[in-house]
């Protein structure tokens, strides 16, 4: 298999555990269940989907900060952010619910439209349409079921934590440690000038940052905290430390 059938074949398999992800976040009756999908399923396809969609911007020459493609990316990470959101609730939100549908939408509409002369009416306006009988349909399902309780939420939510800040400094130390030394001190270029480093620490945080707003509001964290645990994630050894103190 070629690089680029395998990048292609990743980002195949990342969207579709995503799409399962984020629906199955925010539509699963079981708490439990809407969990696991949207901290573990959600995380391990949005960094597939990150990375390969990377990847195949470089292969093809695109660039990663064009329209349809940043903006396809920026939707489907706050579809899994809400996704996790609506995953630690007992109750779904209609607000999740719009902004996990829509953001999914979007993603999905934007990578269809590229550069098409009208890319904003798949890339917002359809979303958007979507959104709203996903939100009333959640709302009276809601009404017949009520609220359910996952007694394993708290202490599963703050491993998922703690993985991934153990993952994210990783990330961190690999980029400061090893590569910039290398890349400016002895003229090695480990990725050959790709930015494969740069994007993967990028990927980690940002999924360490979903993770860490998703394990505050569990756990009643400060903003103090909160912002001590960002501030970590920009120092080397910074999330370990952080996810050994919040672990206690």
């Amino acid at each position: 298999m070629t690089g680029w059938a395998l990048l292609r074949f990743v980002k195949f398999v990342s969207v579709a555990l995503l799409t399962a992800a984020v629906l199955g976040g925010v539509f699963g009756r079981d708490p439990a269940i809407r969990r696991r999908l949207s901290q573990h399923v959600g995380t391990v396809a949005m960094i597939g989907v990150l990375v390969a969609g990377y990847g195949l911007a470089k292969k093809t020459g695109a660039s990663i900060g064009a329209p349809w493609i940043s903006r396809a990316l920026l939707c489907g990470l706050v579809a899994y952010g809400a996704s996790c959101w609506g995953g630690i609730a007992p109750r779904v939100g209609s607000v999740t619910v719009v902004v996990a549908i829509a953001g999914l939408a979007s993603a999905f509409g934007w990578m269809s439209a590229r550069d098409l002369p009208h890319a904003w009416v798949l890339g917002v306006a359809t979303p958007a349409v979507l959104a709203i009988p996903a939100a009333l349909w959640n709302r009276r399902s809601d009404e017949r079921e009520g609220e359910r309780e996952d007694a394993n939420r708290p202490a599963a939510t703050l491993r998922w934590f703690a993985w991934l800040a153990r993952a994210e400094g990783v990330s961190l130390l690999l980029l400061f440690g090893l590569y910039v030394p290398l890349k400016h001190a002895a003229g090695i270029n480990l990725d050959g000038g790709q930015g494969w480093f740069g994007w993967m620490h990028g990927v980690m945080q940002l999924t360490f940052l979903v993770a860490l707003m998703v394990t505050a509001r569990v756990h009643g964290w400060s903003l103090g905290r909160q912002a001590v645990g960002f501030i970590a994630s920009l120092v080397p050894f910074g999330t370990f430390w952080f996810e050994r103190r919040v672990r206690g």
